[in-house]
C-alpha cells in the first residue's frame, strides 16, 4: 500500500533533500563495505553492538556513492527501530515503504535499499530473500545489533549471498586519528598517558565527544542496559531480568577471567540467586549474540575439550566495564588484556583466537593457516617471578603447539633476550595502523 507518511518518517535519514551528519569516516571499513557492494546478487550484513556507528558507516557509504555519480533518490535508508514505525508495524510494512519509495521518490538505477535494525521486524530475512530473487536491480544492506543476523536468520536463507561486516567500537587507533594525535613511538610517556584514557574511556563514538567524565559514565550505564533491555530482555522475551543484570554485572567483573556455567551457577546460588545451568547457559547465549560479551575457548584437538572447558571473557568496550563496575581503582592487567582481545578479534575473527592451558598458561593463540602466534599480556613486568611465568607458559605452549612468534605485551620496553618479542601495547595496537 502506497502511504506518503511512510515517506515523512524516513525522509530525514535520508539524502534526498541535502546532506546529513556522517561523523568521524571510517575508512578501512567503508572501503571493505563497498568491496563488499561489487559482488553481484550478494547482501551485506553490517553487525555490531549497539552504537558502535553501523548507521553512520551506512551514511559514508551513501555520501561516499553520491560524491562518485550516484542519484541521492536511488539510496534508500529504513530505521526500523524509529518510534514512528509503531503503528505500522507488521509483514507488510517492507512491502509498503518500498512501494512508496518507488511512487513518491522515481529512483533510477541501482538501488541501494538499507535496512536498520532489521531484526525489529519478524520474518525480514524471508523478505529480503524474496526481494533479491525478484530484482537484479537492487543491492540490499542489512545492519543489526546482533550476530544472529548472520549465524542464524540470514546466512540460513542465502547460503554463499551474504557478506558480513562486522563493526566494532572505536580501536586505540581510531581514538589516536579522532583526536587527531599522531603516533610518537620515541614518546612512549605520552603514548602511555593516551593509552590509558582510552583504558578508561573506552571507544564508542559518542563517548568521544562528551568531555565530562561523570556524563561519560552515565551514557555509558545507561548504553549498558539498554543493550540488555533491547538486544536480549526485549528480543527473547527474558522474564526474569533481575537475574540477567545480576549475571551480566558478575561476567564484568571477571573481565580478562575464565567463567563457565557451572562457576557461573554456583557463584549466583551463593548469593541468594537461584538460577539453573540451563538458564546460565541461555542467558551466556544471548550475551554472546548481543556482542557484548566475547567467549574465547581453549585451544584443543578435541571438540569435546573445547565444548566443555571454561572459556575466557571479555567485553565489547573498556569504558562500559569501568563504568558499570566503578572499581575503585583500575586492574590495568585485566583491562589491557581485554583491549588486546578485541584488537585481535577486529584483525583475525573471533573464530581464530584461543587461549591455552597447561601447567602454565598463554593469554591468546592466534591461528592463521599453519600458523600459530603465542601472546601473553602483562602490564608490568618489573617482577622477576612475573617475567619468569609468562616466559615459561609461551614455552610450554610453543612446545605442544609450535609458534611462529612469541610476543609478551607489556606498558613500557624491555629487554627479556631473544626467546620472546616483548613489544609497547601501545606500540602493537598500533602496528597495523591505516
Amino acid at each position: 500500500m502506497i502511504r506518503h507518511e511512510l515517506i515523512e518518517i524516513i525522509s530525514p535519514f535520508n539524502f534526498w533533500e541535502g546532506d546529513l551528519e556522517t561523523g568521524y569516516v571510517r575508512n578501512p571499513y567503508l572501503d571493505r563495505f563497498e568491496s563488499y557492494l561489487k559482488i553481484p546478487s550478494t547482501t551485506v550484513a553490517v553487525t555490531g553492538v549497539r552504537r558502535c556507528g553501523k548507521t553512520y558507516l551506512c551514511r559514508q557509504l551513501i555520501k561516499r556513492s553520491i560524491e562518485k555519480g550516484m542519484d541521492p533518490r536511488s539510496s534508500v535508508f529504513i530505521n526500523l527501530e524509529d518510534p514512528a514505525f509503531e503503528p505500522y508495524l507488521g509483514p507488510r510494512l517492507l512491502d509498503d515503504i518500498l512501494e512508496s519509495y518507488m511512487h513518491f521518490i522515481k529512483p533510477k538505477g541501482m538501488i541501494h535499499l538499507f535496512i536498520d535494525e532489521a531484526q525489529a521486524i519478524e520474518g525480514w530475512e524471508r523478505w529480503v530473500r524474496s526481494m533479491i530473487d525478484k530484482s537484479s536491480n537492487m543491492k540490499i544492506i542489512v545492519t543489526g545489533s546482533s550476530s544472529r543476523i548472520m549465524t542464524q536468520e540470514l546466512s540460513s536463507l542465502l547460503t554463499g549471498r551474504t557478506m558480513e561486516l562486522r563493526l566494532q567500537p572505536f580501536s586505540f587507533a581510531e581514538f589516536l586519528d579522532y583526536r587527531d594525535v599522531k603516533y610518537d613511538m620515541w614518546n612512549e610517556k605520552r603514548m602511555q598517558s593516551l593509552l590509558l584514557e582510552y583504558l578508561e574511556t573506552g571507544g564508542f563514538p559518542q563517548v568521544q565527544s562528551i568531555d565530562d567524565q561523570i556524563l561519560k559514565d552515565e551514557f555509558l550505564k545507561e548504553l549498558f542496559h539498554s543493550m540488555i533491555n533491547r538486544d536480549i530482555v526485549n528480543r527473547f522475551g527474558v522474564r526474569e531480568v533481575h537475574k540477567l543484570k545480576s549475571m551480566a554485572t558478575l561476567l564484568l567483573n571477571n573481565i580478562s577471567g575464565l567463567t563457565s556455567v557451572t562457576k557461573m551457577m554456583n557463584t549466583m546460588n551463593s548469593l541468594g540467586i537461584k538460577i539453573s545451568s540451563a538458564t546460565i547457559s541461555e542467558y551466556f547465549s544471548y550475551l554472546s549474540e548481543s556482542l557484548i560479551f566475547y567467549f574465547i575457548p581453549i585451544i584443543s584437538y578435541k571438540a569435546k575439550d573445547i565444548e566443555q572447558y571454561p572459556k575466557k571473557l571479555y567485553c565489547v568496550d573498556t569504558g562500559m566495564i569501568r563504568s558499570v563496575k566503578r572499581p575503585k581503582r583500575m586492574d590495568y592487567g585485566s583491562i589491557s588484556e581485554n583491549v588486546v582481545a578485541m584488537e585481535l578479534i577486529r584483525r583475525h575473527g573471533k573464530e581464530n583466537i584461543f587461549y591455552w592451558k597447561g601447567r602454565g598458561e598463554v593469554d591468546f593463540v592466534v591461528i592463521n593457516g599453519d600458523e600459530r602466534k603465542l601472546i601473553q599480556v602483562s602490564w608490568d613486568l618489573e617482577d622477576s617471578k612475573t617475567r619468569k611465568r609468562e616466559i615459561k607458559g609461551l614455552l610450554e605452549a610453543e612446545a605442544e603447539l609450535g609458534a611462529s612468534e612469541k610476543i609478551v605485551l607489556t606498558v613500557e620496553r624491555i629487554d627479556l633476550g631473544s626467546e620472546v618479542q616483548v613489544i609497547p601495547i601501545t606500540e602493537w595496537l598500533l602496528k597495523d595502523r591505516p
